[in-house]
């Protein structure tokens, strides 16, 4: 099993504190009416027997706190329980500051009862103060290091509220306030923290459990998805397949049938034989073009060739086919040297002229070459059925073919094949349609794929010319 790298690291981080702040926020949510009972039962003792103004001061600070509480904690259930992790942890550091709050407010409650109350209420108040915050830092334990910061603020104020009450009343020392309470809340602090930890051990490892169990499952779910999209390819390959090859393979046994009972239509057969054929090959070539590139076995291999001849190559190629279908096909080459991979060239341009081809059945077919910022455009243009707006975004689909009158031939890879090779060789490709009207194909090559130019070498001749006529006129 390979390590994972480093942003995946930062991403489980990422979510296990996540899950550990829900982890949190869930427990103290769901503490909330025992702790309302708790403080109710406090705040009685305090307002029974304590100063008024202490205990209405108390009681405030504990109001604000706890709606506080509420609030936050009801906001989180509704809206961010399965949210993103960047949310969750976003909102955790919005609002860091109310454990310490919640945790200075229960800690001052030694000012308000100690002193003023029967021993049996003030024990009752000692009691529920710790426990209270027991509970709260044991389901903070989800995040230890929060646990230890938040305890100790906790164990200070206590220790401090002792000190405040040992020095507004000293006569309360060695009666109410003793060397044991201090004692007392050190090793309650022990106790919580020990407790604290063993919790969080265990919170760890489901949260750890939790995490590489979702990953497992989704994991689990691409590879069923991605076998679900190889076995639904698979089924429009062979089904695109057996329709688009079925017509010229037909073709050629009617043919090889007129052949063998007529044998004076030979040269008139033998034509439709090769046109048959030839429609065959070509649809092998678009299957064996798609193969390769979904296998990454098309490696791009450039080197210097003319335009030009790649042009009259096309041309030748695509002549007959425009003369059989009474259209007119213009080729318009210059005498510009590029540098590119020759097949995935023409196999671009051938895929965008037989597309052009396939889809016009009046007027005719150019294809031109334009300078453009330092490279140039290689374009070809049709007067054919043209491709509803709706439509152009799907055409570079695999097996999407255009819904009209006309467009049954093919596997509707072409203008697939002919995306993936454009952005093999980092060309641009843009398409511009307009339905009934024809369509315009434009691939943008770079300047770095220009090794020479028409207007460059006209320019560099006529520079030549001047600085013959200046040597000669001097």
């Amino acid at each position: 099993m390979s390590k994972p790298n480093a942003s995946e690291l930062d991403s489980q981080a990422q979510w296990v504190a996540s899950r550990q702040f829900s982890l949190f926020m869930l427990g103290w949510s769901s503490t909330q009416v025992q702790t309302v009972v708790l403080w109710a039962v406090v705040v009685g003792l305090m307002w029974h027997f304590a100063p008024e103004a202490r205990a209405a001061l108390w009681t405030l600070l504990s109001l604000a706190v706890g709606v506080a509480r509420f609030r936050i904690s009801r906001f989180f259930s509704l809206r961010l329980k399965n949210a993103e992790a960047g949310d969750q942890l976003a909102f955790m550091h919005r609002y860091r500051w109310l454990p310490f709050a919640y945790a200075l407010c229960w800690g001052v409650t030694p000012t308000v009862f100690v002193g003023f109350m029967p021993l049996r209420a003030e024990a009752v108040c000692w009691s529920f103060t710790l426990g209270v915050m027991a509970v709260f830092l044991w389901w903070s334990a989800s995040r230890l290091e929060h646990t230890r910061v938040v305890l100790g603020a906790f164990v200070l104020t206590l220790l401090a509220s002792l000190a405040w009450r040992a020095l507004e009343a000293p006569q309360l020392i060695g009666v109410r306030i003793t060397i044991w309470q201090p004692l007392f809340l050190l090793v309650y602090g022990g106790v919580v923290w020990n407790v604290a930890k063993a919790f969080n051990q265990t919170y760890t490892e489901s949260i750890d459990l939790r995490y590489h169990n979702e990953r497992l499952i989704e994991s689990l779910r691409a590879q069923n998805q991605a076998a679900v999209e190889a076995v639904r390819f698979k089924d429009r390959f062979l089904a695109s397949a057996a329709h688009d090859l079925k017509q010229p393979v037909n073709a050629l046994g009617i043919y090889a049938e007129w052949l063998a009972s007529e044998p004076e239509l030979a040269h008139e057969l033998s034509l439709k034989i090769l046109k048959a054929t030839q429609s065959v090959n070509a649809l092998f070539d678009s299957l064996f073009d798609f193969v390769r590139l979904d296998a990454g076995k098309m490696q791009v291999r450039q080197r210097t060739i003319k335009l030009a001849e790649l042009f009259d190559d096309l041309e030748v190629q695509f002549r007959p086919i425009a003369l059989e279908k009474s259209l007119s096909l213009r080729v318009r080459p210059r005498a510009w040297t590029l540098r590119t991979d020759p097949i995935m060239l023409q196999r671009i341009l051938s895929n965008l002229l037989a597309n052009a081809m396939r889809y016009t059945s009046h007027g005719g077919v150019l294809l031109a070459v334009r300078p453009w910022r330092g490279g140039l455009r290689l374009e070809v243009w049709d007067t054919g059925i043209g491709v509803a707006e709706n439509q152009i975004g799907h055409i570079f689909a695999e097996f999407y073919k255009v819904q009209s009158a006309g467009t049954q031939e093919g596997f509707g890879l072409g203008l697939a094949i002919v995306k993936r090779l454009t952005e093999a060789l980092g060309y641009e490709l843009q398409v511009r349609s307009r339905e009934g009207r024809g369509t315009l194909f434009r691939v943008t090559l770079p300047p770095d794929a220009v090794v020479a130019a028409p207007e460059l070498r006209t320019t560099a001749a006529r520079a030549s010319g001047r600085s013959a006529a200046s040597v000669s006129g001097s």
